[in-house]
């Protein structure tokens, strides 16, 4: 008997939330409530909703750019390494990564 009541107590307290999970919800329950004051005051002033929107932009232009660049680096060290390479196992790596790439690609065809 004793046995039971101690199973029903620890199943009975494993269905009972934690205290962490509380604490969680309790910061969802005041960032959501930031968030609602913030768009409250965003849309009493255009101007400020305006800047934001234009912010918005200049920084996924940024980010676009940025991933350009990255790109152009990654491809000029690409090719340094490429020619600095022996002849014989530059041809290889590059059948290599046509192989990869010739996957990808007919993957990417196959989706659509």
């Amino acid at each position: 008997m004793m046995e039971e009541i101690e199973r029903l107590k620890k199943e009975i307290e494993n269905l009972m939330p934690s205290e962490g999970l509380a604490a969680e919800a309790f910061k969802d329950l005041v960032k959501d409530e930031i968030k609602e004051f913030f768009r409250q005051k965003l849309n009493e002033n255009p101007e400020l909703k305006k800047m934001l929107h234009e912010g918005l932009i200049e920084y996924m232009e940024a980010k676009i750019k940025e991933g350009s660049a990255v790109a152009k680096v990654i491809k000029v060290a690409s090719a340094l390494g490429l020619t600095s390479m022996p002849p014989r196992l530059k041809e290889e790596l590059v059948e290599e990564i046509l192989k990869t790439f010739r996957k990808e690609i007919e993957e990417v065809f196959k989706r659509l």
